[in-house]
């Protein structure tokens, strides 16, 4: 078997003992009964109904490495995808190599192999919690042992696992032997809700924000607008209209066929977990806002506006406010409001945490051995410690 250390990293090396390791084509081959204890308390961007949602859409260059114990006890799942390079911000090399600034020889990281998640910003690792530590430990260095050997096989340069939440560059920090190993791939916008009711929220804000939050909130009142929810399964079709306006906005290709395609799936997945925010003008619906919750934490997905029809009465902004009565009404304890727009977010109360990116190639050293990648990283952490917004701007993140 080849090891990690292929990729020009050395890994603590595990001792395999009587643990199975078997690569399967779908995440149907594992039982819930097996995967529900190794998701639970982890993101939703890890559970089974987002993994089989991403697998429904990009289920051609996917597979589930597992690892058993000696009893056939489920003791960690590595879901990996190869290939995946042309997918924008998991492609490692162009989105954040050659961003950089930094020279680097393409061959030396494409075609990328993805370990753990490619999809949603949000990745850690699915090894059995009740485990003792050094075994966790253990399981995790197997598994990224077969996911090494099974990039081989599919011919890749590179072997990345990106946008790492601070759990799973934990978990990965106890498996990697090399402190180079990690850089800044960006942020996520997370708003803790201790509050009681959005009165306690905004008197929290403080007196400059809370006067602003207040202004927003009665605009958007007098525009006379209502607000609605349900499933997304409930609203595909409006949604994806929405949905593909702001991409479009934005400058990315998007058409409605397409978004609703995702939603359905998403939708056939992960329908019981998902929630719907719609902004109504009398019968049109002008805006929405697609919400996942799980273990607690409410996470905004998408958001869209029919941009001809609304009245600029904070429509964003008012739907971010509808998501904290959400929460608020039903005691969840956390909003992820995923990256980009850091200005506005902290402005309404969120941190920052950060997401990190761990990415190996077979031919070439770490690319935090290169001086002009290391000062670019340094520039971004410095950006993600400081939550400033001027100076999240200057390092480019997402």
């Amino acid at each position: 078997m080849r090891s990690v250390t292929d990729f020009r990293i050395n890994p603590v090396r595990p001792d395999r003992g009587s643990h199975l390791l078997e690569t399967v084509p779908t995440l149907d081959a594992i039982g819930d009964h097996e995967l529900d204890p190794l998701t639970a308390g982890r993101t939703f961007y890890v559970s089974r109904p987002w993994l089989k949602a991403v697998e429904r859409r990009h289920g051609d260059r996917i597979a589930y490495l597992t690892c058993r114990d000696g009893k056939g006890t489920l003791r960690g799942v590595c879901p990996v995808y190869w290939d995946a390079g042309s997918c924008g911000y998991y492609d490692p090399f162009d989105h954040f190599l050659h961003r950089s600034g930094a020279e680097f020889n393409r061959d030396d990281w494409s075609p990328a192999y993805l370990v753990g998640s490619r999809a949603a910003y949000s990745c850690e690792f699915l090894v059995d919690p009740t485990m003792a530590p050094d075994q966790r430990r253990d399981v995790l260095a197997l598994l990224l042992d077969s996911a090494a050997a099974h990039a081989g096989e599919t011919g890749a340069a590179s072997l990345s696992a990106l946008y790492l939440n601070p759990r799973g560059a934990a978990q990965l920090g106890e498996v990697l032997d090399d402190d180079r190993a990690c850089y800044i791939a960006g942020a996520s916008s997370v708003l803790d809700v201790p509050w009681s009711s959005m009165e306690e929220y905004v008197t929290a804000m403080g007196r400059g924000r809370g006067t602003n939050i207040r202004r927003e909130m009665r605009v958007f009142a007098g525009a006379g607008y209502t607000v609605a929810g349900g499933r997304l399964s409930d609203w595909i079709d409006v949604a994806a209209d929405l949905f593909s306006q702001l991409e479009r906005r934005y400058g990315h290709e998007a058409s409605a066929a397409d978004e609703a395609a995702e939603l359905r799936t998403l939708a056939a997945c992960a329908d019981e977990h998902s929630h719907v925010l719609v902004i109504k003008d009398g019968a049109d619906v002008v805006g929405a806002m697609l919400l996942f919750v799980w273990e607690g934490v409410v996470y905004i997905r998408s958001a869209g506006f029919n941009y001809a029809a609304t009245k600029r009465a904070f429509e964003y902004f008012n739907l971010v406010y509808e998501t904290i009565r959400f929460a608020i009404r039903h005691g969840y304890h956390r909003i992820d409001m995923g990256m980009a727009t850091y200005r506005a977010k902290l402005a309404r109360g969120a941190r920052l945490e950060p997401r990190w990116g761990v990415t190996l190639s077979r031919t070439a050293d770490s690319p935090l051995s290169n001086d002009e990648f290391n000062s670019w990283d340094r520039l971004r952490r410095a950006a993600v410690r400081a939550a400033d917004p001027s100076m999240l701007e200057q390092a480019q993140l997402p």
